[in-house]
């Protein structure tokens, strides 16, 4: 169910991580000067890796645990 506070509250902070990787993507391997980064560069990374993480969620609110954006939550290997 995608209309309850709980889903929004977890695809939220999933959006969140998505944009953070999404930055961190953004500025590369070296050696990290912000007075020289490529913010827009940073600022679509970002806002990219956060719209594919809502896009996700929502896709897959149909699959795993009801009323949760994640596909194996609630699913361990080690069980099956």
């Amino acid at each position: 169910m995608i209309f309850t506070l709980q889903y929004w509250k977890s695809t939220l902070e999933l959006v969140l991580r998505g944009a953070a990787i999404g930055a961190v993507t953004g500025m590369g391997g070296s050696v990290v000067d912000a007075w020289h980064l490529d913010w827009k560069t940073i600022a679509g990374m970002a806002l990219s890796g956060g719209f594919l993480s809502l896009v996700t969620s929502l896709s897959s609110s149909q699959v795993g645990v009801k009323g949760s954006p994640l596909v194996t939550h609630g699913w361990n290997p080690v069980d099956d």
